[in-house]
């Protein structure tokens, strides 16, 4: 079956209406939010068809894959993200 993200309420712990189905051929190891936008880290080199290493954002409302891409640089590409925390302007991984 493939791999679901769901969004569950903080307070009451009921699930969410979203949700966002993943390629199965990824492992998440880290997710974190902030602005309408869902960071994920994790074991992975691509998502819906388009290149990301380790590190994606998606849009919180729609699900898509937004065009943000750290590795870009080559630098980063030898990465696997595990975590995740956010600054006020800068995610670390």
């Amino acid at each position: 079956s493939p791999l679901q993200l769901f969004a569950v309420d903080a307070a009451s712990g009921q699930r969410m209406l979203w949700s966002r189905e993943m390629p199965n051929n990824i492992d998440i190891a880290a997710l974190v939010a902030r602005n309408n936008v869902l960071f994920v880290a994790g074991n992975f080199t691509e998502l819906f068809g388009q290149e990301r290493k380790s590190i994606a954002a998606l849009n919180l409302q729609t699900g898509a894959l937004l065009s943000w891409n750290p590795y870009q640089s080559n630098d980063l590409r030898r990465f696997i993200f595990t975590s995740l925390v956010l600054g006020d302007t800068t995610v670390y991984a």
